[in-house]
């Protein structure tokens, strides 16, 4: 058939891939808890509509697991969340990472305490739309950044409270991401949190990060002479606005998997260039 040898082996890695996939959606299928390709009714799946939705939208999403295996690494980019996603769920946040270094005094703490006090409700209030929150998400993240920057933080204190914290990643995380990495596919992690400290501890973890790695989050401003914290980066970021108009170096590839442990997180791949087959 005048087959290469490379080629075959390309062939045979792809079915094995995609059988690896058929094993993991037959298990998807029989669990009707599991949310799958934005089915967000729990309830429906009991009926005959709903289940009939839930094989439409499995099917859907073998179609998309075959285009991206068969594209390979070449034709794919990566976008996770990394609280709760990239680190273990009962892992620390970036913010608690400072925390719990014991860099931030008890102002401060008071202070967040009452601005979340404030905004939490809104956060979470069914009521109100996106748009109504965004504003108050905003003024929120800003509050609390600005109660930071009084802190007496210094840069060097990152490396130290990311050591010592010790971040736990997720099984297989750090599998996941150094492939991509070796595999030169865009890897974009993102954040409502620290940048600077999701950054230490990626690079803590791996030694170092590949140009191909973009750390999009909130980005502590340091002085130049001091390198004391005066500041924060703009626009700030918060849950309702992750999304690709934050990001620089937006990647272009035809093919995307988008990791994230809310339903929120699926707007990180919004407003990109050329939308891509999405998982």
């Amino acid at each position: 058939f005048g087959m290469s040898i490379a080629a075959a082996l390309r062939v045979t890695h792809c079915r094995s891939a995609l059988a690896r996939a058929e094993h993991v959606l037959e298990d998807l299928a029989r669990r009707p808890q599991v949310v799958v390709c934005g089915d967000c009714s729990a309830s429906s799946s009991a009926s005959a509509h709903g289940a009939e939705q839930r094989r439409h939208r499995l099917a859907s999403l073998r179609l998309k697991l075959a285009r991206i295996i068969s594209g390979g690494w070449q034709n794919l980019s990566v976008t996770t969340d990394f609280d709760r996603t990239v680190s273990s769920a009962g892992s620390m946040s970036s913010h608690g990472v400072l925390a719990s270094f014991n860099v931030l005094d008890e102002a401060y703490r008071r202070e967040a305490a009452a601005v979340s006090a404030k905004y939490y409700p809104i956060e979470t209030d069914p009521n109100l739309s996106i748009a109504d929150k965004l504003p108050h998400m905003k003024a929120w993240y800003q509050a609390n950044h600005a109660a930071m920057a009084k802190q007496k933080i210094h840069r060097t204190m990152i490396r130290q409270a990311v050591r010592e914290a010790q971040v736990q990643l997720r099984p297989r995380a750090q599998e996941v991401m150094l492939r991509a990495q070796e595999q030169s596919a865009p890897l974009l992690v993102f954040s409502a949190g620290l940048a600077d400290v999701i950054e230490e501890v990626l690079v803590q973890q791996f030694g170092r990060l590949a140009p191909t790695t973009q750390v999009i989050g909130n980005r502590m401003l340091w002085d130049p002479s001091s390198g004391m914290l005066r500041g924060f980066s703009e626009p700030t970021i918060h849950m309702f606005n992750k999304n690709q108009s934050q990001v620089p170096r937006r990647p272009d590839r035809p093919h995307e998997i988008l990791l994230g442990d809310s339903v929120g997180d699926v707007t990180m791949c919004d407003g990109a260039p050329n939308p891509p087959h999405l998982v």
